[in-house]
């Protein structure tokens, strides 16, 4: 194989992996551990654009995924029900994807969020926090890295969700 063959198969490995999204089945939290008390109904908005793609250089994190990743896991926690927007709920939860950092070889994934929370019933913004994750990855464990602080972030985003909701519950 000639140094042209070589580039040109080096340059295909690249596009193809810059198409690969994540899994978004990879990023919900499964078991999460959340205080045994009635379920808190929460309408819930994902903003943003997707995340990544050629900018963070291989595994894009796309705000559908991100999102249902999210509704599957509050609803996991046994904590949460989440209602479609619109419907009658007792708070209202905004999640924006920020920014997705990826190296282009190895290094470090970060991904930073923000969450805020609002009473349904006033709209009135109760509090808001960011969270950044990150991850060191290897070149061949972007993906990887890249679930894994999604998933993060929603751990952490549920943990602080979890101390709102019980200290200002309706």
């Amino acid at each position: 194989m000639g140094l042209s063959e070589l580039a040109l198969s080096c340059l295909l490995l690249q596009l193809v992996a810059c198409a690969t999204p994540t899994r978004s089945d990879q990023m919900v939290v499964v078991h999460h551990s959340v205080t045994a008390k009635d379920a808190v109904s929460l309408a819930v908005t994902v903003y943003g654009d997707d995340v990544g793609g050629f900018a963070s250089h291989y595994y894009p994190l796309p705000r559908a995924d991100f999102e249902k990743a999210l509704l599957e896991s509050l609803s996991n926690s046994g904590r949460f029900e989440t209602v479609p927007r619109g419907g009658e709920s007792d708070f209202k939860l905004s999640v924006g994807l920020i920014q997705l950092i990826q190296p282009q070889w190895s290094g470090t994934v970060t991904l930073e969020t923000t969450w805020a929370i609002s009473s349904a019933g006033t709209d009135t913004e109760i509090t808001r926090r960011s969270v950044r994750v990150e991850k060191p990855a290897s070149f061949s464990k972007k993906r990887e890295a890249t679930e894994f602080v999604a998933q993060a972030s929603i751990v952490e985003g549920i943990d602080w969700l979890v101390g709102i909701v019980d200290t200002d519950s309706p």
